[in-house]
Protein backbone atom coordinates (compact mmCIF):
# COMPACT_ATOMS: atom_id res chain seq x y z
CA UNK A 1 0.00 0.00 0.00
CA UNK A 2 2.90 2.05 0.71
CA UNK A 3 4.85 2.11 -2.51
CA UNK A 4 1.36 2.11 -4.19
CA UNK A 5 0.89 5.43 -2.60
CA UNK A 6 4.18 6.70 -2.88
CA UNK A 7 3.54 5.53 -6.75
CA UNK A 8 0.69 7.80 -7.04
CA UNK A 9 2.28 10.63 -5.49
CA UNK A 10 5.27 10.56 -7.97
CA UNK A 11 2.74 10.47 -10.83
CA UNK A 12 0.83 13.45 -9.56
CA UNK A 13 3.85 15.59 -8.91
CA UNK A 14 5.08 15.34 -12.35
CA UNK A 15 1.80 15.81 -14.19
CA UNK A 16 1.44 19.18 -11.59
CA UNK A 17 5.59 19.66 -13.00
CA UNK A 18 4.11 19.52 -17.15
CA UNK A 19 1.12 21.47 -15.65
CA UNK A 20 2.94 24.38 -14.74
CA UNK A 21 5.78 23.97 -17.32
CA UNK A 22 2.88 24.64 -20.08
CA UNK A 23 1.84 27.28 -17.93
CA UNK A 24 5.31 28.53 -18.14
CA UNK A 25 5.82 28.43 -21.67
CA UNK A 26 2.30 29.75 -22.52
CA UNK A 27 3.61 33.15 -20.54
CA UNK A 28 6.82 33.13 -22.74
CA UNK A 29 4.85 32.75 -25.80
CA UNK A 30 2.63 35.47 -25.75
CA UNK A 31 5.25 37.82 -24.07
CA UNK A 32 7.68 37.08 -26.65
CA UNK A 33 5.45 36.89 -29.92
CA UNK A 34 3.86 39.65 -28.77
CA UNK A 35 6.53 41.48 -28.29
CA UNK A 36 8.30 41.16 -32.03
CA UNK A 37 4.91 41.35 -33.73
CA UNK A 38 4.27 44.98 -31.60
CA UNK A 39 7.70 45.85 -32.56
CA UNK A 40 7.05 45.19 -36.55
CA UNK A 41 3.70 47.38 -36.38
CA UNK A 42 4.67 50.25 -34.52
CA UNK A 43 8.79 50.17 -34.79
CA UNK A 44 8.74 50.81 -38.41
CA UNK A 45 5.80 53.85 -38.74
CA UNK A 46 7.30 56.61 -40.14
CA UNK A 47 4.09 58.93 -39.52
CA UNK A 48 5.01 59.80 -36.45
CA UNK A 49 6.12 63.41 -35.65
CA UNK A 50 9.02 62.51 -34.07
CA UNK A 51 11.78 63.96 -36.39
CA UNK A 52 14.73 61.22 -35.64
CA UNK A 53 14.48 57.48 -36.72
CA UNK A 54 17.15 56.39 -34.56
CA UNK A 55 14.63 57.20 -31.75
CA UNK A 56 11.42 55.73 -32.93
CA UNK A 57 13.60 52.82 -32.45
CA UNK A 58 15.02 53.22 -29.52
CA UNK A 59 11.28 53.49 -28.33
CA UNK A 60 10.48 50.39 -29.98
CA UNK A 61 13.27 48.03 -29.79
CA UNK A 62 12.53 44.41 -28.59
CA UNK A 63 12.99 44.75 -24.80
CA UNK A 64 10.89 47.77 -24.88
CA UNK A 65 8.29 46.13 -26.66
CA UNK A 66 8.62 43.45 -23.91
CA UNK A 67 8.20 45.30 -21.30
CA UNK A 68 4.83 46.99 -23.24
CA UNK A 69 3.20 43.45 -23.54
CA UNK A 70 4.16 42.72 -20.11
CA UNK A 71 2.10 46.28 -19.22
CA UNK A 72 -0.61 44.52 -20.75
CA UNK A 73 -0.86 40.95 -20.00
CA UNK A 74 -0.50 42.55 -16.01
CA UNK A 75 -3.04 44.91 -16.59
CA UNK A 76 -0.70 47.84 -15.39
CA UNK A 77 -0.48 49.64 -18.09
CA UNK A 78 1.96 52.66 -17.26
CA UNK A 79 0.95 54.82 -19.99
CA UNK A 80 4.22 55.91 -20.66
CA UNK A 81 4.34 53.58 -23.80
CA UNK A 82 1.06 53.51 -26.12
CA UNK A 83 0.54 52.24 -30.15
CA UNK A 84 -0.20 54.98 -32.48
CA UNK A 85 -0.74 53.58 -35.39
CA UNK A 86 -4.47 51.54 -36.54
CA UNK A 87 -2.74 48.12 -36.78
CA UNK A 88 -1.10 48.77 -33.36
CA UNK A 89 -4.30 49.58 -31.42
CA UNK A 90 -5.97 46.59 -33.39
CA UNK A 91 -3.44 44.18 -32.48
CA UNK A 92 -3.53 45.26 -28.18
CA UNK A 93 -7.43 44.71 -28.71
CA UNK A 94 -7.08 41.01 -29.80
CA UNK A 95 -3.77 40.62 -28.11
CA UNK A 96 -5.37 41.45 -24.58
CA UNK A 97 -8.32 39.49 -25.33
CA UNK A 98 -6.62 36.28 -25.49
CA UNK A 99 -3.39 36.81 -23.63
CA UNK A 100 -5.26 38.14 -20.51
CA UNK A 101 -7.24 35.21 -20.24
CA UNK A 102 -4.18 32.74 -20.97
CA UNK A 103 -1.75 34.54 -18.40
CA UNK A 104 -3.90 34.69 -15.77
CA UNK A 105 -4.57 31.30 -15.68
CA UNK A 106 -1.30 30.34 -15.88
CA UNK A 107 0.43 32.56 -13.29
CA UNK A 108 -2.45 31.59 -10.80
CA UNK A 109 -1.93 27.54 -11.22
CA UNK A 110 2.02 28.24 -10.47
CA UNK A 111 1.59 30.68 -7.68
CA UNK A 112 -1.19 28.71 -6.21
CA UNK A 113 1.34 25.79 -6.31
CA UNK A 114 3.88 27.85 -4.87
CA UNK A 115 1.70 28.57 -1.92
CA UNK A 116 0.28 25.05 -1.58
CA UNK A 117 3.97 23.62 -1.47
CA UNK A 118 4.89 26.97 1.50
CA UNK A 119 1.76 24.88 3.43
CA UNK A 120 2.94 21.37 3.42
CA UNK A 121 6.43 23.00 4.11
CA UNK A 122 4.45 24.19 7.38
CA UNK A 123 2.92 21.38 7.97
CA UNK A 124 6.32 19.46 8.41
CA UNK A 125 7.63 21.65 10.32
CA UNK A 126 4.26 21.20 12.51
CA UNK A 127 5.27 17.79 12.48
CA UNK A 128 9.00 18.21 13.87
CA UNK A 129 7.80 20.47 16.51
CA UNK A 130 5.12 17.87 17.82
CA UNK A 131 8.32 15.51 17.82
CA UNK A 132 10.45 17.75 19.40
CA UNK A 133 7.78 18.90 22.34
CA UNK A 134 7.35 15.27 23.42
CA UNK A 135 10.75 14.56 23.38
CA UNK A 136 11.23 17.55 25.84
CA UNK A 137 8.41 16.28 28.00
CA UNK A 138 9.96 13.00 28.42
CA UNK A 139 13.26 14.24 28.83
CA UNK A 140 11.68 16.90 31.31
CA UNK A 141 11.66 15.35 34.93
CA UNK A 142 10.80 17.87 37.11
CA UNK A 143 8.27 19.84 35.08
CA UNK A 144 5.76 22.90 36.82
CA UNK A 145 2.53 22.43 35.95
CA UNK A 146 1.25 24.57 33.12
CA UNK A 147 -1.21 27.19 34.32
CA UNK A 148 -4.38 25.88 32.21
CA UNK A 149 -5.41 29.46 30.77
CA UNK A 150 -2.47 30.02 28.70
CA UNK A 151 -2.45 26.40 27.71
CA UNK A 152 -5.58 27.12 26.00
CA UNK A 153 -5.14 30.54 24.44
CA UNK A 154 -2.23 29.12 22.92
CA UNK A 155 -4.42 25.71 21.77
CA UNK A 156 -6.45 28.19 20.22
CA UNK A 157 -3.53 30.28 18.96
CA UNK A 158 -2.31 27.32 16.86
CA UNK A 159 -5.62 26.14 15.64
CA UNK A 160 -6.22 29.58 14.09
CA UNK A 161 -3.12 29.12 12.51
CA UNK A 162 -3.52 26.35 10.78
CA UNK A 163 -7.09 27.33 9.63
CA UNK A 164 -5.51 30.51 8.01
CA UNK A 165 -2.04 29.15 7.15
CA UNK A 166 -2.43 29.67 3.65
CA UNK A 167 -3.12 33.31 3.70
CA UNK A 168 -0.60 34.09 6.66
CA UNK A 169 1.64 32.80 4.11
CA UNK A 170 0.60 34.03 0.92
CA UNK A 171 0.65 37.86 2.97
CA UNK A 172 4.49 36.99 4.48
CA UNK A 173 5.51 36.30 0.79
CA UNK A 174 3.50 39.82 -0.29
CA UNK A 175 5.34 41.52 1.87
CA UNK A 176 8.75 40.33 0.99
CA UNK A 177 7.68 40.74 -2.36
CA UNK A 178 6.35 44.51 -1.75
CA UNK A 179 9.18 46.10 0.19
CA UNK A 180 11.99 43.69 -0.95
CA UNK A 181 11.01 44.63 -4.46
CA UNK A 182 10.85 48.74 -3.24
CA UNK A 183 14.20 48.35 -2.47
CA UNK A 184 15.84 46.83 -5.66
CA UNK A 185 13.78 49.51 -7.80
CA UNK A 186 14.73 52.04 -5.40
CA UNK A 187 18.75 51.34 -6.25
CA UNK A 188 18.10 50.11 -10.03
CA UNK A 189 15.74 53.43 -10.70
CA UNK A 190 17.46 56.02 -8.24
CA UNK A 191 14.26 56.74 -6.43
CA UNK A 192 13.51 57.28 -2.59
CA UNK A 193 12.78 54.35 -0.82
CA UNK A 194 9.28 55.57 0.23
CA UNK A 195 8.60 56.35 -3.14
CA UNK A 196 9.57 52.85 -4.20
CA UNK A 197 7.42 51.43 -1.73
CA UNK A 198 4.06 53.61 -3.47
CA UNK A 199 5.31 52.60 -6.77
CA UNK A 200 5.61 48.45 -5.89
CA UNK A 201 1.94 48.44 -4.19
CA UNK A 202 0.27 50.69 -7.22
CA UNK A 203 2.15 48.01 -9.58
CA UNK A 204 1.18 45.20 -7.53
CA UNK A 205 -2.74 46.21 -7.33
CA UNK A 206 -2.18 46.71 -11.50
CA UNK A 207 -3.69 50.41 -10.41
CA UNK A 208 -0.64 52.19 -12.14
CA UNK A 209 -1.14 55.44 -12.31
CA UNK A 210 1.99 56.09 -14.08
CA UNK A 211 3.58 58.92 -12.19
CA UNK A 212 6.45 56.64 -11.70
CA UNK A 213 7.46 53.34 -14.17
CA UNK A 214 10.79 52.13 -15.00
CA UNK A 215 13.02 53.80 -17.40
CA UNK A 216 16.11 52.10 -16.96
CA UNK A 217 16.73 49.25 -18.85
CA UNK A 218 17.68 47.13 -15.50
CA UNK A 219 14.10 48.69 -13.89
CA UNK A 220 12.35 47.33 -17.05
CA UNK A 221 14.21 43.70 -16.83
CA UNK A 222 12.88 43.95 -13.36
CA UNK A 223 9.55 45.04 -13.92
CA UNK A 224 8.62 42.11 -16.26
CA UNK A 225 9.48 39.45 -13.57
CA UNK A 226 8.24 41.47 -11.21
CA UNK A 227 4.49 41.84 -12.59
CA UNK A 228 3.76 38.71 -13.64
CA UNK A 229 4.58 36.85 -10.09
CA UNK A 230 3.32 39.71 -8.03
CA UNK A 231 0.34 40.15 -9.63
CA UNK A 232 -0.01 35.83 -9.42
CA UNK A 233 0.46 36.00 -5.80
CA UNK A 234 -1.56 39.06 -5.23
CA UNK A 235 -4.52 37.00 -7.01
CA UNK A 236 -4.43 34.36 -4.96
CA UNK A 237 -4.16 35.51 -1.62
CA UNK A 238 -6.81 37.87 -2.41
CA UNK A 239 -9.04 34.85 -3.25
CA UNK A 240 -7.71 32.96 -0.12
CA UNK A 241 -8.72 35.91 1.67
CA UNK A 242 -12.49 36.08 0.22
CA UNK A 243 -12.63 32.49 1.03
CA UNK A 244 -11.93 32.61 4.93
CA UNK A 245 -14.14 35.54 5.03
CA UNK A 246 -16.77 33.96 3.53
CA UNK A 247 -16.07 30.84 5.98
CA UNK A 248 -15.89 32.91 8.82
CA UNK A 249 -19.27 34.50 7.90
CA UNK A 250 -20.66 30.79 7.26
CA UNK A 251 -19.44 29.66 11.03
CA UNK A 252 -20.95 32.61 12.56
CA UNK A 253 -23.83 31.79 10.82
CA UNK A 254 -23.64 28.26 11.81
CA UNK A 255 -23.15 29.47 15.66
CA UNK A 256 -26.22 31.96 15.94
CA UNK A 257 -28.48 29.18 13.90
CA UNK A 258 -27.55 26.36 16.98
CA UNK A 259 -27.69 28.70 19.93
CA UNK A 260 -31.26 29.98 19.10
CA UNK A 261 -32.23 26.00 17.84
CA UNK A 262 -31.22 25.23 21.23
CA UNK A 263 -32.99 28.22 22.53
CA UNK A 264 -36.16 28.49 20.99
CA UNK A 265 -37.73 25.03 22.44
CA UNK A 266 -37.61 26.57 25.79
CA UNK A 267 -39.21 29.63 24.67
CA UNK A 268 -41.91 27.60 23.58
CA UNK A 269 -42.08 25.79 26.39
CA UNK A 270 -43.20 29.07 28.41
CA UNK A 271 -45.45 29.79 26.00
CA UNK A 272 -47.28 26.44 25.97
CA UNK A 273 -51.19 27.16 27.73
CA UNK A 274 -52.89 24.44 30.38
CA UNK A 275 -56.24 23.72 28.05
CA UNK A 276 -57.61 22.15 31.20
CA UNK A 277 -58.10 26.03 32.94
CA UNK A 278 -60.62 26.63 29.81
CA UNK A 279 -62.96 23.17 30.35
CA UNK A 280 -66.08 23.85 31.78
Amino acid sequence: DRSMNRRKKVKAFFYDLRIEMASLLTIIFFLLVGAAIIQAIEGHNVSLSIGDDALLEQQWSYLNSVYFCTAILTTVGYGDMKPNTTGGKIFVVVYAIFGLSAVAFSVGSIVSRLVNMAHVVGKMQDKINAKLSRILQRSSKNQIAPDPKKSTFWRRMRIKYHIHQKLIMGTLVFLILWLGGAGLFAGIEGWGYGNAVYYCFVTLTTIGFGDYFPSTHGGKILFIFYGFFGLGFVSVILSEAAKQLLKGFHQEFERKRRETAAVLPIQLSDLEIDLSTFKQ
